[in-house]
């Protein structure tokens, strides 16, 4: 009895002697991978680094750099985390605006936080999947000498640490990802990145000992920039919204939403007239302006020689009718009135620069119309242009008439066909202006 408590004694000294002062002497005693801490995981940590007041450039924006320090709990949501972090950095660019002389808090739009320049990145892991896995940085993410005790006995090869790298590899990508569905472009073309793991003591963030190890290891750190859009001024909004588009062909004048469509100037009977329509080159919808050939079917044709048919002039009825921000009218006879009503989004009507610029409306032909056993047609569709409205709905239930077509029916070029690739600019309007 009394020799084991003169050993217990000796031990105690030698242990004392190698005493570190920083560290109880419970810490020094611990083993490594001993995880018995109960922690919660941090907030993610938002700082602005310059602000720039560029409120006369144009288009005017205020410029941000930043540092996020984005944490990972393993019951928490990336995407919840995500949006945490845009929320602080939404806040603190407001609180800097207040701060600013000759800024107006109400003019700069905070959702539209844009073009994120992602200069610098460092995705890290804890050294935990399901067991203690071999780090690559000590805790303050300083390169770490795996070859001493206790890391050199550590994994630092197979399926648990190759999944646990993924996760700290992938996590700019889940990043970048949440940006995209929040519309909010994003680069990380010239971005210095890094992926790590992290020593959190072979234990997860919340069972580490934080005494030991009081840093985390599920993060993501990105040092980057963004722009604050200032707001298009209400006037200005005002011409484009409820914005309307009539597009179609007319055998007679036809009143369409109280407004009066004239009638074409000539006969039109192609099936190979469904096009996409676009304002400033961004897709409002798809106007279909085919025929009633063969009610839907296949017409029958023969060469020259009279040998064969071939199939001919197919109704493409899948392709432009009604969608979510259009209506589609179809054709009762061959040469028919047909047209569609498109309501253009709301974020294009957003994105549309109106002031002092006219708004240039176009057309292309659809893809997947063409047929490779109709001769001609199959590369070349209908080239006479369409009657056009544009219109706003105002908030009195009037019509503003902003363009209509004064000469329905044009020939567009030199030829009444144009290339199944080919841009056709139908007007320029200024939406500010009424007819």
């Amino acid at each position: 009895m009394r020799k084991k408590l003169i050993k217990e004694e000796i031990n105690k000294i030698l242990l004392m002697m190698n005493y570190d002062s920083s560290k109880s002497l419970t810490e020094q005693t611990t083993p490594y991978g001993v995880c018995g801490g109960n922690n919660n995981v941090s907030n993610p940590i938002v700082e602005i680094t310059k602000f720039v007041n560029a409120s006369t450039q144009k288009p005017p924006f205020i410029g941000v750099e930043f540092n996020f320090k984005i944490f990972f709990g393993s019951t928490v949501s990336a995407t919840d985390v995500y949006a945490s972090t845009l929320n602080q950095l939404k806040e603190q660019i407001k609180d800097k605006i207040k701060k600013v002389e000759g800024l107006a808090e109400n003019q700069w739009d905070l959702d539209k936080l844009n073009n994120f320049r992602l200069t610098k990145v460092v995705g890290s892991a804890s050294n935990y999947y399901n067991q203690a896995l071999q780090p690559t940085v000590d805790n303050n993410g300083n390169p770490l000498d795996v070859n001493q005790d206790p890391y050199s006995s550590l994994p630092f090869t197979g399926r648990s640490y190759d999944n646990n790298f993924s996760f700290a590899e992938q996590r700019l990508g889940s990043f970048t990802n949440f940006l995209n569905t929040m519309s909010v472009e994003s680069s990380v073309d010239n971005a210095n990145i890094t992926t790590v793991i992290t020593d959190t003591g072979g234990c997860t963030d919340e069972t580490r000992n934080i005494s030991t190890y009081p840093n985390p290891g599920q993060y993501l750190e990105v040092v980057g920039m963004t722009n604050v859009v200032k707001k298009l001024p209400v006037a200005e909004k005002s011409c484009v919204s409820n914005l309307q588009i009539i597009v179609g062909y007319f055998d007679s004048p036809t009143n369409v939403n109280g407004i009066e469509m004239p009638k074409n100037n000539k006969g039109h009977k192609c099936n190979h007239a469904i096009f996409d329509i676009f304002l400033n080159k961004k897709k409002i919808g798809t106007s279909n302006m085919n025929n009633d050939e063969g009610l839907g079917g296949i017409f029958l044709k023969t060469f020259e020689d009279g040998q064969r048919p071939f199939k001919g002039y197919i109704q493409n009825t899948d392709i432009g009718t009604d969608g979510a921000n259009q209506k589609y009218t179809p054709p009762t006879s061959v040469g028919g009135t047909v047209y569609t009503q498109i309501s253009v989004p709301k974020q294009i009507l957003d994105g549309l620069e109106t002031a002092g610029s006219d708004i240039l409306l176009s057309m292309k032909a659809t893809p997947n119309q063409y047929f490779d056993d109709t001769p001609n047609l199959g590369k070349t569709v209908h080239g006479d242009a369409p009657t056009v409205c544009i219109y706003t709905n105002e908030d009195d239930g009037s019509k503003r008439i902003i363009y209509l077509s004064n000469n329905p029916f044009g020939s567009i070029g030199k030829t009444n066909r144009i290339s199944k690739d080919e841009d056709v600019n139908l007007t320029y309007f200024n939406p500010c202006k009424t007819l």
